[in-house]
């Protein structure tokens, strides 16, 4: 599962927008590495509609439903951070994840994603940090 999250679908240091601009600019970006196609951003907001993606601890991972495969080219993530917050569903949220996969990888790239943003301390520095490299290191280490 190497390569899942490149230098490329990082953005740090974002200035706050609304939930609904976040989950668009993480559609727009995995569209732009190739991993979907434009209709998956309108999958995303159908797939919060149905349910929040926010998970806590200042992180949401908005997605589509796995439900159709044609959307999907590859799998990836990308990872966009808010270091001032936005309001996602009522909460504070600094780190928004977009996944794009196909049915057989997703419950897996979302428990590699669970145990990398396990440690309370890493995840804060996440909240912050403007070392592309050190996140992509992160999920590297934790997507082997």
């Amino acid at each position: 599962m190497r390569g899942l999250l490149t230098q490329e679908a990082i953005r740090l240091q974002l200035p706050s927008v609304s939930r609904d601009e976040a989950i668009s600019q993480a559609g727009r970006l995995l569209v732009q590495k190739g991993y979907v196609n434009s209709s998956y951003i309108a999958a995303m907001f159908e797939r919060e509609d149905q349910v929040s993606t926010f998970i806590g601890r200042g992180v949401a991972i908005p997605h589509g439903s796995v439900q159709d495969p044609n959307l999907v080219h590859q799998s990836g993530i990308v990872l966009l951070q808010y270091p001032e917050g936005i309001l996602y569903d009522g909460h504070i949220c600094y780190i928004v994840i977009g996944i794009a996969s196909h049915a057989d990888q997703h419950l897996e790239i979302l428990r590699h994603i669970a145990l990398v943003l396990s440690n309370q301390d890493i995840l804060a520095t996440l909240w912050t940090t403007n070392d592309v490299a050190w996140v992509v290191s992160l999920f590297e280490e934790g997507l082997t």
